[in-house]
């Protein structure tokens, strides 16, 4: 989540500047992350910014659900199924005593 971060300040840092932006690799938390500078800048930027303004419940969600592989994309979050699937994973981690945060980092380092 703190990468998130970085990547916001990275890309305001890239204002003038053209390039191509692809967030492609297994381990990016924001695979939709991708575009052409300049003209893709603001939209990458609100993307970075619609993760961070999340609750940390549903950040938590969504990384967990992205590190399981259950969800892709940021905007597939509000879907009643595939919320309703991420709300029974994170249950299913929590009465075993796992905390979703912790049980997502340990899928993200297995994906290594």
């Amino acid at each position: 989540e703190e990468t998130v971060g970085e990547i916001r300040r990275f890309l305001a840092g890239l204002r003038g500047v053209a390039t191509r932006i692809e967030s492609d690799h297994l381990l990016n938390l924001l695979l939709e992350l991708r575009g052409d500078l300049p003209d893709d800048l603001e939209a990458l930027l609100g993307l970075c910014d619609r993760f961070l303004s999340l609750p940390e419940d549903e950040r938590t969600l969504f990384v967990l659900g992205r590190r399981a592989g259950e969800i892709r994309f940021l905007s597939q979050l509000p879907r009643p199924g595939v919320r309703e699937r991420l709300l029974l994973l994170r249950r299913r981690a929590e009465d075993r005593g796992l905390d979703p945060r912790s049980l997502a980092e340990t899928l993200r380092s297995r994906l290594v």
